[in-house]
């Protein structure tokens, strides 16, 4: 397979996965104005969803909840829920917002503590409809590990953007050339 295929299914599974479990968030901020350290039940609406993890990462484990429908310029309630603290010192986590997303209510790092769950409740406005990707960033023991919310606003589709241009090998398929870098 050449680079930009490799590319093209990276883009296609990560569509794909956002589209199947059907992640909609309109933006994030507090709902309480703080967070709270907690064993939080999950919503039964919606499910939460556990981040994955890389064996040599923070080893904090990240799950989310994210409202099965969400709109821009709506403000609408996300929980994120940090476990697996296993350093005496605890843990940090930040949340960062892409541009076009409000986020409020985690202001500056997160101290999460050793052996108990961190819920934590957000408020999030969009600005428009759209796919966004909010990060967390979780370190532990030296070890940073970041880690990627995908938000679907509204009934906007993900667009490929092209640089290449579309062609039709002779066996019918078709493929973008894309220039390597």
């Amino acid at each position: 397979m050449t680079h930009s295929t490799h590319k093209l299914h990276r883009l296609a599974l990560a569509t794909l996965c956002a589209a199947a479990c059907s992640f909609s968030v309109a933006a994030f901020a507090c709902a309480e104005g703080t967070h709270k350290t907690s064993s939080a039940t999950p919503s039964k609406k919606t499910p939460w969803v556990k981040l994955a993890q890389k064996h040599n990462g923070s080893g904090v484990q990240v799950r989310y909840n994210v409202p099965a429908s969400l709109q821009a310029g709506q403000p609408s309630t996300v929980r994120l829920q940090f476990n697996a603290v296993s350093d005496a010192a605890g843990a940090v986590a930040e949340i960062k917002a892409p541009a076009g997303v409000t986020l409020t209510g985690a202001a500056g790092p997160l101290t999460l503590p050793q052996g108990r769950a961190t819920t934590v409740a957000l408020q999030a406005t969009a600005a428009a409809d759209g796919q966004y990707f909010v990060d967390v960033l979780t370190t532990q023991g030296g070890r940073t590990s970041v880690q990627s919310i995908p938000l679907q606003v509204g009934n906007a589709k993900p667009q490929l953007k092209t640089t290449g241009k579309p062609e039709t090998t002779p066996s019918g398929e078709k493929v973008i050339s894309l220039p390597s870098q």
